[in-house]
């Protein structure tokens, strides 16, 4: 609370120096700071949110990776990825037993943004099963 209450004090002092200067000026810096914080929280708020899917069924299973042939609804994925995508276990976020994933099993992988040079996922959250999510 103290080191608010000095910034907000040194906030206020350099305003009635800066009013003293030229308020003209002052006045548009000011303006031109407030609505750059409002349009990068909204388009970091925008972005955070925004989380994708798909599902598919485990054509591969390891320990440190699974193989997941993307199902074939997900036209626009699959021409960005191909027909399957091998996903490191270090990559997913919640971490998960990828021995309990069974061949041929139906899951769902969330995911947010590809990666179209490297043909990959950026960031996948969690893989489930679909009887785990029904």
């Amino acid at each position: 609370m103290h080191l608010f209450h000095d910034a907000l004090v040194s906030f206020a002092e350099r305003w009635v120096i800066c009013m003293k200067k030229s308020k003209f000026i002052c006045i548009i810096v000011v303006f031109i700071a407030i609505i750059s914080g409002v349009i990068l929280f909204l388009s970091i708020a925008s972005t955070e949110s925004k989380q994708d899917y798909f599902e598919g069924n485990v054509s591969e299973n390891s320990n440190d990776y699974i193989v997941i042939k993307i199902d074939s609804s997900y036209e626009k994925l699959i021409r960005k990825l191909g027909e399957t995508v091998k996903i490191e276990k270090k990559a997913v976020v919640k971490e998960r037993d990828f021995s309990k994933f069974m061949s041929n099993e139906s899951v769902r992988v969330l995911y947010s943004g590809i990666n179209t040079k490297k043909h990959e996922l950026e960031h996948i959250f969690a893989i489930y099963t679909l009887s785990e999510i029904q």
